[in-house]
């Protein structure tokens, strides 16, 4: 009856609250509907809350029994292909709000996509347009095709045509930034044949250019070709214009009498115009070199370029490279090998001298840095004011070791000017101790205080190797036993010269206590005068490390010492940088004679 009495109140109570217009529409307000609702919702400070229910999967209209098309609710779980959110029901299945099939590509960027399924474009046979300020900057023509700066396309087999403007005079331009890395890289992997396919086409109808223009500065060579095919040259420029280059290679050193080259090559071939690169210099000193040793990948001793000398000037070297330019590199060594586990170097150094160095790098730049190196493939980190040596890993940015494991070795050592200032990174102290890091310094860290400041926190120091604890426990009925952790208990030394110390912090009133029964695996705490509390505590240990010893009972660490013997500063050496002078090389053109080829059509 209480039941039932409820419900009529429930229903008397909606009957005054909810008008019926002429229409049959409905305001929970208690305001006349709108006209064009059926059912008109009217609140400032409420929401319309959908049925909340627990959906099993699309297919299924369970929990709901014949649902109809329409119906919408709110899932709450998350089982099979049903995540919460709002769904309804198309007849056949339940239908996500915005799912993977029918959200918009929004202008802040999508996540959770499928590359499968996913994708920007059309579905029928019409271009794609791409505009910024409502003009047009490239298409992709519906077969393919790609066109910038242009809308229709002018070579039947090009994939890609770029072409230039009154303001943007270069068609493409390819920068990399990186040792070994390549700015633009055109390759035909077609087997083997007779057709005309080539990696990279260059033509230029301007009598003072060139089809294919390289440029190495003063740190490497211009253009790189190579064949092993006796019909074709290993380098081929093509220039429809008389006065145009295809290939140029010069050294534009005043003109004399000795023996420089702009390209030397080789060539075992003994035909009248047999030769490993043609090239034309006048000059005796400077050299454009281009070295290929074209042997079958092996272990042999074959070198690309080799460069040799027996003096000691300042500019004097084996190899000598310069780059006048700001942003070029003075030197570049690149292994191409695909990549492997093998230990091919891309620079190799090597010296027997004691007071010379494998690599040797100095940066006179008051900000710069001496030396950068990267690993795992990452993008190289330098600090902005420059340092010794940058060096970025993917997990680890810097690796040393020392191979001994004598005492007084370590695998890194760091100072800075002031002679007191050093530390001593993973090693072994002159006493025997294993030590991560020691120096006369503090070890201390960095926190942020109550106004948002970074602020310096130190660690205690002790004369001897101490590992702590801290616990709680409670008293029961006056007394309790404390076991350690049974890892530390393993690595401390606890003996009548080494007692335990416990440090033992009543929560409660008591008789107060005492400890006793020390050893490595616990204590046990006691109240005086034969007390019965029960009362709570917190308690800090302190012991000395154990001395550590390996699976064969040999002693890798003696931690059992107090103020043992320091690890003083090393003895330091200086080198100073050798003063190279030189004069960047003038870029003159001379005559010479053309090497007529048969043109390549271009279709």
């Amino acid at each position: 009856m209480k039941t039932v009495s409820f419900l009529m109140t429930v229903l008397i109570t909606v009957s005054w609250t909810v008008k019926v217009s002429a229409q049959a529409a409905l305001n929970l307000s208690g305001n006349p509907p709108h006209a064009s609702a059926a059912f008109d919702i009217d609140f400032t400070n409420k929401g319309l809350l959908i049925p909340r229910v627990s959906l099993t999967q699309t297919t299924s209209a369970s929990p709901i029994s014949s649902p109809a098309t329409s119906l919408m609710v709110y899932n709450t779980a998350s089982v099979n292909d049903v995540t919460p959110g709002y769904y309804f029901w198309d007849g056949n299945k339940w239908v996500r709000f915005f799912d993977s099939n029918t959200r918009p590509w929004l202008l802040s960027g999508n996540s959770g996509t499928n590359p499968g399924t996913d994708f920007l474009g059309t579905t029928d046979a019409q271009h794609l347009v791409v505009k910024t300020n409502n003009q047009e900057r490239y298409r992709v023509l519906s077969t393919g095709n790609v066109l910038i700066n242009r809308t229709t396309l002018t070579y039947a087999n090009d994939l890609l045509e770029v072409e230039a403007s009154s303001t943007y005079t270069d068609a493409i331009n390819g920068f990399s930034s990186f040792a070994n890395g390549i700015a633009i890289a055109g390759m035909n992997t077609t087997a083997t044949g007779a057709g005309t396919g080539i990696g990279v086409y260059g033509s230029s109808l301007q009598t003072g250019a060139a089809g294919v223009y390289g440029d190495g500065g003063t740190a490497t060579r211009g253009t790189i070709g190579a064949t092993n095919n006796a019909t074709y040259a290993g380098v081929q420029g093509q220039n429809a214009n008389g006065d145009g280059d295809g290939v140029v290679g010069i050294n534009s050193a005043a003109s004399g009498t000795m023996n420089g080259t702009g390209v030397f090559g080789q060539s075992s071939q003994g035909g009248g115009a047999a030769a490993g690169v043609y090239g034309y210099n006048d000059h005796n000193a400077g050299s454009a070199i281009i070295g290929y040793n074209a042997a079958t990948a092996g272990t042999g001793n074959g070198k690309g370029v080799v460069g040799y000398t027996n003096q000691s000037g300042t500019s004097a070297a084996g190899v000598y490279a310069i780059n006048a330019n700001a942003g070029g590199e003075a030197l570049i060594a690149f292994n191409s090998a695909a990549s492997g586990t093998n230990i091919g170097d891309a620079m190799f150094g090597q010296t027997a001298q004691s007071g010379g160095f494998g690599g040797f790098y100095i940066n006179t730049n008051t900000s710069g840095t001496g030396l950068a190196a990267a690993g795992n493939n990452q993008t190289a980190s330098y600090l902005t004011n420059g340092s010794g040596g940058a060096f970025t890993g993917n997990t680890i940015g810097v690796y040393g070791k020392a191979m001994s494991s004598a005492t007084s070795t370590f695998g890194g050592y760091f100072i800075n000017g002031n002679a007191n200032a050093y530390c001593y990174i993973g090693g072994t102290d002159a006493g025997g101790t294993t030590r991560k890091v020691i120096g006369p310094g503090t070890v201390s860290t960095i926190v942020t205080d109550t106004k948002g400041n970074k602020v310096t926190m130190s660690c205690p120091e002790a004369p001897e190797i101490l590992f702590m604890d801290f616990g709680h426990a409670k008293l029961e009925k006056g007394r309790a036993v404390v076991k350690l952790d049974p890892i530390l208990s393993r690595n401390i030394l606890v003996d009548n010269e080494h007692p335990l110390k416990v440090f033992i912090q009543l929560e409660g009133d008591c008789n107060g206590v005492y400890v006793t029964n020390k050893t490595k695996e616990g204590f046990e705490v006691i109240e005086l005068q034969n007390g019965q509390s029960n009362v709570p505590f917190t308690w800090q240990i302190v012991a000395q490390r154990a001395d550590e010893y390996d699976e064969n009972g040999n002693l890798i660490s003696k931690n059992v010492n107090r103020f043992p013997p320091a690890m003083l500063p090393l003895e330091e050496t200086t080198k100073q940088a050798r003063k190279i002078e030189h004069k960047p090389h003038e870029f003159e053109q001379p005559s010479r004679k053309d090497v007529i080829v048969k043109p390549i059509e271009r279709k």
